[in-house]
């Protein structure tokens, strides 16, 4: 998750002042940690696709 979320970052080009989180199914943020098989394994949806989303927010400091 840590590589997509830095592929994610680079290729919509979100400034470095801004974070980007991505959710699934809309509601569950993730680890960083977890690989996509991991993810897809426990949170695809009855019709075998795993729905992500992405947002950014302005980080301080």
């Amino acid at each position: 998750m840590a590589a997509l979320t830095k592929l994610y970052h680079r290729d919509l080009s979100v400034p470095q002042s801004q974070s980007l989180c991505i959710l699934i199914n809309g509601k569950q943020m993730t680890s960083l940690s977890l690989t996509l098989s991991e993810l897809y394994h426990e949170y695809r949806d009855q019709d075998g696709f795993l729905y992500m989303t992405y947002m950014s927010h302005d980080v301080f400091g």
